[in-house]
C-alpha cells in the first residue's frame, strides 16, 4: 500500500511543474459547498514517459497501474470514483 501511495505522490508532485490550468467550480457531493478545481492540459508524451519512469525508478517495488497524467490527481480520482463528476485537479 505504501508503494502505491508513494507513486501517486510522485505523479501529483510532477504535475505541479507542468500545469497550465483553467479554474472550474465544483460542488461537494451533497452540494453544500462550492470548491474550485483545475482543468489541466495533458502532459506531452515525453513528459508522461519521464514522470512514469521517474516513479518506476524511484519505487522499483511499486506496481505502475497507469501512466502519469496531468488531468487529475488522487483527490479528484477518489471523488469521481465514488460520486462521478469531471476529471480535474482538486487541491
Amino acid at each position: 500500500m505504501k508503494t502505491k501511495l508513494a507513486l501517486i505522490a510522485i505523479m501529483c508532485f510532477c504535475s505541479l511543474f507542468y500545469s497550465r490550468a483553467q479554474t472550474v467550480w465544483l460542488y461537494t457531493p451533497k452540494e453544500k459547498q462550492q470548491v474550485y478545481a483545475f482543468k489541466n492540459a495533458e502532459f506531452s508524451a515525453a513528459d508522461i514517459a519521464f514522470a512514469t519512469n521517474k516513479a518506476r525508478n524511484s519505487y522499483p517495488q511499486a506496481t505502475v497501474l497507469a501512466n502519469a497524467s496531468n488531468t487529475y490527481n488522487c483527490h479528484s480520482y477518489a471523488w469521481n470514483m465514488k460520486e462521478g463528476g469531471p476529471t480535474c485537479w482538486l487541491n
